[in-house]
């Protein structure tokens, strides 16, 4: 099991990409274009992610991480992903 978890920006690599082992212990931490992101994540066979992105701004970097949210989101759905969605979920 690969524990990743993405922060969503903007520019050239808008992904800080974290990978942790099961003991929770980080093994990469790097910020990658969103191709690069996807090839990494379908090397493994399960994975549990978890995506941050903050809208509350409308300035252009905003928007930017938002059209990157959303492309992130098309491509892992159509990688085979499946998302995990709790209506009960605890949000910061």
């Amino acid at each position: 099991m690969l524990f990743a978890g993405i922060e969503i920006s903007s520019g050239n690599r808008p992904i800080t990409y974290a990978a942790l082992d099961q003991d929770l212990k980080v093994i990469l931490l790097e910020r990658y274009s969103l191709s690069h992101t996807l090839t990494h994540l379908e090397q493994h066979t399960n994975v549990m992610l978890a995506v941050n992105v903050s809208f509350r701004s409308r300035s252009a970097s905003a928007k930017g991480a938002h059209k990157v949210f959303a492309d992130l989101e098309k491509k892992i759905i159509q990688a085979g992903f499946k998302p995990y969605l709790s209506h009960d979920a605890p949000r910061q």
